[in-house]
């Protein structure tokens, strides 16, 4: 993200620095196309042949694969009704999910802020502006994009739904996969089981497979790290898992630390898109300067890092780190979160 947006995003936000607001065993089988199988296999032994309403039905695990990488696992269901969504789980903590109204599409797709005619972003029968400005074709009838990486797509009553926030496809890729899950509306695969993941699902999630333990932020920021940046330095009534905070003595500067141990790759991209929605709001046409928009580039112990909005972020893992320039300068926030990403005990 270029300089002109950090300057906008800086000087939309207050002036004084505030403080005290953060942000707030492995199952076996390696997740490849083979394990899926072989779990669809045992669920039909044990008479669980029932593909009904399964939104895993509607894409391979292979075509999955080849998108966002290796799956941890099969894929599996989750929602409030325990089917709402298939969620397809990668070994580096990726995930992609779909959804699907298999009736009733019409009229919930009306209650999102349509019918096209009246909708500014919703797309014309086969074609669907997205937020990059690119115009895509699609097997739909009606389309709407609700953000840079979830687009629900009508075709008669049937809504197919593709969240791909938290893996780093496009926005043309996700809508490949969707294409491809509306084609199979029709016909289901017939080897695939939402419900023969599940299990395997629950333990890495309760096992944290693949994810570092939390410890306190303070653990990764330290009072040394603070003086040594900032001088004399009080420490901030806050410290556990989530923020560290130290305020310089006499001075309205301070080091606000926040680190969240899930769903970093999610706010990540979502905290980018916000910010830059905000700097097109902004600037308007000026905004079209690929120099002003593009990511810069920040090496570093993550994955990927950012100047977003008031923050340095960056995320490794899944875990994302961030600090609030508005307290210290971005250079400090970078050797801050740097630091706090080598004092992680980070899995192989």
């Amino acid at each position: 993200m270029g300089k002109s947006l950090h300057l906008w995003i800086v000087l939309l936000a207050s002036s004084a620095f505030i403080a005290g607001c953060g942000r707030s065993a492995p199952p076996p089988g390696d997740g490849t196309t083979a394990d899926a199988e072989e779990a669809v296999a045992a669920a039909d032994d044990e008479g669980d042949d029932d593909t009904t309403g399964d939104p895993c039905t509607l894409l391979a695990v292979a075509e999955v694969e080849a998108a966002i990488g290796t799956l941890a696992g099969p894929p599996f269901l989750e929602g409030p009704r325990g089917f709402d969504f298939c969620v397809y789980e990668t070994r580096d903590l990726r995930s992609l999910k779909l959804k699907v109204g298999w009736s009733g599409g019409a009229a919930d797709l009306r209650m999102m802020g349509l019918p096209a005619a009246m909708a500014g972003n919703a797309g014309l029968r086969g074609q669907l502006p997205l937020p990059d400005g690119v115009t895509v074709a699609g097997e739909w009838d009606e389309a709407k994009a609700l953000n840079c990486c979830e687009i629900s797509a009508l075709l008669g009553d049937q809504l197919v739904t593709i969240d791909f926030m938290n893996t780093r496809l496009t926005s043309q890729q996700g809508v490949a996969l969707l294409n491809r899950a509306l084609q199979r509306l029709s016909e289901p695969l017939k080897n695939i089981r939402g419900r023969a993941g599940n299990d395997a699902a629950s333990q890495r999630q309760a096992s944290r497979d693949g994810r570092p333990k939390p410890v306190p932020a303070c653990q990764l920021v330290t009072l040394a790290d603070a003086t040594k940046l900032l001088g004399e330095v009080e420490v901030m009534p806050v410290d556990n898992e989530q923020q560290c905070q130290y305020s310089a003595k006499g001075r309205a500067e301070g080091i606000h630390f926040s680190v969240a141990w899930d769903g970093g790759y999610r706010a990540f991209r979502e905290d980018g898109e916000m910010a830059g929605k905000v700097f097109k709001g902004l600037l308007g046409d000026m905004a079209k300067n690929p120099e002003d928009v593009k990511s810069q580039e920040y090496p570093g112990p993550w994955e990927q890092a950012d100047q977003i909005g008031t923050d340095f972020q960056a995320v490794r893992k899944d875990v994302r780190m961030s600090v609030d320039v508005r307290g210290t300068s971005e250079q400090n926030a970078r050797t801050v979160v740097s630091q706090a990403m080598q004092r992680v005990q980070w899995p192989p």
